[in-house]
């Protein structure tokens, strides 16, 4: 389940030229009730904005959607045909068993998103099955696009068969004493 997320300083600058961005709003590491720079597509243009982690319900913070659902439960059903956006991240973090902290980034160091939904000012991170790589410390992982995809998943005329098939984002946990081949 993917609850901590990074964005460094100098890869939030990437989006300073998007209509919304404040360059100092967020911090670098996202947890639940944060506000994370996020990517939302409106009249054909991209724009910033800063919704809360997590969707506020009862007195918890569900912070995650399972893809696999996501357009049967009534909770999310809305916000995932008609407001998606895409957060920006360096990595993510994941806990195995034993509560030790893995960090999950891209294997060329490269900016990603991970897959979301958003209701108000308020949103949660898809989930899916994971890769090898990240089924050994975690039985879910965070949707996660290239730059190159992104349309693919923001454009609200796509259906989830359209992006699911889709090359995913190759990880690499550095925490692993060697680099495993299996993204």
């Amino acid at each position: 389940m993917c609850r901590r997320f990074t964005l460094t300083t100098q890869r939030k600058t990437a989006f300073s030229a998007l209509k919304g961005y404040e360059g100092g709003f967020c911090e670098e590491t996202i947890v639940p009730k944060r506000r994370a720079l996020c990517l939302r597509k409106e009249e054909g243009s991209y724009s910033i904005f800063y919704p809360s982690f997590g969707y506020p319900l009862f007195e918890k913070e569900v912070v995650n959607a399972r893809i696999e659902t996501i357009e049967e439960k009534s909770l999310f059903r809305d916000d995932y045909k008609n407001r998606r956006l895409l957060v920006p991240v360096s990595g993510f973090f994941e806990y195995d068993k034993e509560k030790k902290l893995h960090y999950f980034t891209e294997e060329k160091n490269k900016l990603f998103y991970l897959a979301g939904i958003y209701h108000n000012n308020n949103f949660v991170i898809l989930t899916e099955k994971p890769s090898l790589l990240v089924y050994a410390c975690h039985p879910r992982r965070p949707r996660c696009f290239a730059k190159k995809d992104k349309d693919l998943f923001l454009s609200l005329t796509k259906n989830k068969e359209d992006w699911l098939g889709r090359e995913k984002v190759t990880l690499v946990d550095h925490n692993q004493e060697q680099l495993s081949l299996f993204q």
